[in-house]
C-alpha cells in the first residue's frame, strides 16, 4: 500500500497500481484461504483411522501447500526410490537439532518407529500399532498413521497423546510438541526437495481432552495440586508458514501451534520448547 491508500502489485513491467476490484478480489481470496484452512483441519479430524476410546486423547496434524501441485511428491522424489526418499525425510526430521530437549523421555508412538510406506488413494501411507490383538488389549497406545500426499500434503494421526492413569487423564505435552516438530520437519524436507517456496497451511487438533491435566507436572509437588482440568474436549489451531520455515525452523512453527495449549494445561508452569520463550503467539 502506498500513499493515499493506494495498493500496488507486481507485473511483468514492475509495480502497478491495483484497482478497487483487484484489491477486493485479493481480500476475498485471502478470506477463502482462511475458511479452507479451518475446513482442512476439521476434515483431518473426521478421517481419523481409529475409533475414539475413553481414557485417551488423539492428535491430528495436517499440512497442505496453498498452491496445489499433484506432481509435487514425484518431483521431490526424482529418480530416488520413493520409500527410500520418505524414510530419508523421517531420518532427517529425527535430528537432535530440530527437537531433542535434554532429559525428555522417549514417548511412543513416534516417527522413529516408522518403517514401510504403502500406496494409498491420496499418496503413500505408513502405520503402526494397528494390530487387532494389540488394539483390543492396549487400545491406541502405539497407534500412529503418517500419510504423504501426491500434492505435497501431509497428515498424521496419533492415538495416545493423553492417557488415563489412576483415575486422571494425563496430557503428554512433550509428545504433542515432539510429533508436531518432526511432522513439520518432514514436510519442510519434502518442499525443499520439490523446490516449493510458497506458503503452507497447517492445522493441529487434539481431541478427547476433557478433564485432562499436565503430565509434565505430574511429579511437581507444588504445582500438581493446583492444576485445573482442561475445560473443553478439543483444542484446534491453524497457521500459515512459508515452506522455508518448515525446512529451517520447524520448532518455532510448532511452538506457535502447540504452546497456547500447554500454557493453559500447565498454567504456564512448563515449556516443552527449551530455548524458545513463552512470548505472545
Amino acid at each position: 500500500m502506498g500513499e493515499e491508500n493506494r495498493y500496488y502489485g507486481r507485473s511483468a513491467v514492475g509495480n502497478v497500481r491495483l484497482t478497487e476490484g483487484e484489491v477486493a478480489r485479493l481480500y476475498e481470496r485471502r478470506g477463502r484461504w482462511d475458511v479452507d484452512r479451518d475446513a482442512l483441519l476439521k476434515e483431518a479430524v473426521g478421517r481419523a483411522p481409529m475409533e475414539t476410546r475413553e481414557g485417551f486423547a488423539y492428535l491430528h496434524l495436517i499440512a497442505r501447500p496453498v498452491v496445489p501441485d499433484e506432481g509435487m511428491l514425484d518431483r521431490a522424489t526424482g529418480e530416488t526410490h520413493l520409500g527410500q526418499f520418505l524414510n530419508a525425510l523421517i531420518s532427517d526430521a529425527l535430528k537432535p537439532e530440530f527437537f531433542e530437549p535434554k532429559g525428555m523421555p522417549e514417548l511412543y508412538p513416534d516417527l522413529s518407529a516408522i518403517s514401510e510406506f504403502r500406496p494409498s488413494p491420496r499418496g503413500w501411507t505408513t502405520r503402526q500399532g494397528f494390530e487387532e490383538e494389540w488394539l483390543s488389549i492396549e487400545g491406541p497406545t502405539r497407534a500412529l498413521v503418517l500419510e504423504m500426499g501426491l500434492d505435497g500434503s501431509g497428515y498424521l494421526s496419533c492415538g495416545s497423546v493423553a492417557q488415563e492413569h489412576e483415575g486422571k487423564l494425563w496430557i503428554y505435552e512433550d509428545q504433542v510438541a515432539r510429533l508436531t516438530v518432526r511432522f513439520l520437519a518432514v514436510l519442510g524436507g519434502l518442499y525443499d526437495a520439490a523446490g516449493y517456496l510458497g506458503p503452507v497451511d497447517v492445522g493441529l487438533a487434539v481431541t478427547g481432552l476433557s478433564g485432562g491435566v499436565s503430565a509434565a507436572l505430574r511429579h511437581h509437588l507444588i504445582l500438581r495440586h493446583s492444576l485445573e482440568p482442561y475445560g473443553g474436549d478439543e483444542y484446534l489451531r491453524t497457521g500459515r508458514f512459508m515452506a522455508s520455515v518448515l525446512r529451517d525452523d520447524p520448532k518455532t512453527a510448532a511452538r506457535n501451534l502447540v504452546l497456547p495449549l500447554t500454557r493453559v494445561v500447565t498454567m504456564e508452569g512448563y515449556n516443552p520448547f527449551p530455548g524458545l520463550d513463552l512470548g505472545p503467539q
